[in-house]
């Protein structure tokens, strides 16, 4: 089956991948968002937009906004069809650990088994010690699908690592210290955690390392080159209640800078903001709580109470 590793972009239409791939066969794009996707057809695994078939967690609907990960859907679809006709052609355009166990799944190089599930989702949402996850993270950064799907297959087979990839997984565990030690600079503004640090390094392991009250996790990162303003990022914790999402927020009423999805965003590409960090905080507290207010209002089976 082909696998075509893509240059990473936000936005891919589907008239852009059926150009690319011309002469018939199935197009399957994992783990990155084909625009408006979800306005097809919704079929096992994600959607179906002509020749294209979108196995991704990123699309703007309820059905994504939740912490499930490529690589959970690429399973639900090859338990529930089997592996795809021969002929597809298999599209990554970038080899995180999402990208990498959903493409191998969907290719029948790994089988669908749920911890491959989990290890996407400690990656993408959780943050938890997760010896696939950490491994494929710690290796995205050579954009090399061969590599990665090597040495995950030594892993899972008990099998010594290659030297690199051994090097890699030894710079992701660091970065997970490093979070660990910034976890005493955190300020807490009702739900919202935050805290400004050097380097956001891997912002989901925060979700595992602070207390479960926090809701949103709010990190500040000094710009070198201006130090009156500074990066956001903002995240969701695997503590939120069902059914809430950053966009209820709002943010870019406030910081017009911002942009992201429902569980992840940033003003790194605005450029970021020159408003405090403390100030920041309390808007986002004041929203966060206005959004909570509602979902506890009674909604049937989606409600939310604490």
């Amino acid at each position: 089956m082909r696998i075509d590793l893509r240059p990473a972009t936000d936005n891919v239409s589907p008239q852009e991948l059926e150009q690319a791939y011309l002469g018939g066969p199935i197009v399957m794009a994992c783990d990155f968002y084909v625009g408006g996707a979800e306005k097809g057809a919704t079929v096992p695994g994600g959607y179906r937009i002509g020749r294209i078939i979108n196995v991704d967690h990123h699309a703007p609907t309820p059905r994504m906004s939740c912490f499930i990960s490529s690589a959970n859907l690429a399973i639900e679809r090859v338990k529930e069809l089997g592996l795809p006709q021969q002929d597809s052609i298999l599209v990554i355009n970038h080899t995180d650990c999402d990208s990498v166990l959903s493409c191998a799944i969907l290719s029948g190089e790994l089988s669908p088994t749920e911890d491959l599930g989990d290890a996407a989702v400690a990656a993408d949402h959780t943050g938890i010690e997760n010896p696939i996850a950490d491994l494929l993270q710690g290796m995205q950064h050579r954009r090399n699908y061969e590599f990665s799907l090597r040495n995950i297959k030594l892993l899972l087979a008990g099998k010594q690592l290659e030297s690199d990839a051994a090097n890699d997984l030894n710079v992701r565990q660091k970065k997970r210290e490093y979070a660990l030690n910034n976890v005493a600079k955190f300020k807490f503004t009702d739900a919202v955690a935050f805290a400004e640090i050097e380097d956001a390094g891997d912002s989901e392991f925060y979700t595992s390392l602070l207390p479960k009250k926090v809701v949103v996790i709010l990190l500040a990162i000094p710009i070198k080159s201006d130090p009156s303003k500074r990066i956001i990022k903002l995240r969701l914790s695997a503590n939120a209640p069902k059914g809430l999402s950053l966009n209820a927020l709002n943010v870019k009423e406030f910081d017009p800078n911002y942009g992201g999805r429902w569980n992840a965003g940033a003003n790194k590409r605005g450029g970021g903001t020159s408003v405090p960090v403390e100030v920041y905080a309390d808007e986002v507290a004041t929203r966060l709580e206005r959004a909570m207010s509602k979902l506890r209002q009674p909604k049937g089976d989606n409600s939310w109470k604490p």
